[in-house]
């Protein structure tokens, strides 16, 4: 039997009632926490995916070390 992954959800949106419904309907293991500033997951998680359409990069924030080594 496969294990379960916890995938912890954080921000809002418009959709994000929309989105918490479905992960439960589905039987997710997806608990959806809210906003919340990026450097802090840092410290409790090791991957970090930002879906966004409209992603906006504050400059010299430490949340943004990571993705600076990307070209744009």
């Amino acid at each position: 039997m496969p294990k379960k992954v916890t995938i912890d959800m954080y921000g809002g949106g418009p959709n994000q009632e929309e989105a918490s419904e479905k992960a439960l309907n589905m039987g997710l293991d997806m608990p959806f926490h809210g906003p919340i500033d990026h450097s802090e997951l840092g410290f409790t998680h090791k991957i970090f995916v930002n879906p966004s359409l409209s992603f906006v990069v504050l400059p010299n924030h430490p949340s943004n070390d990571f993705f600076a080594q990307f070209p744009n």
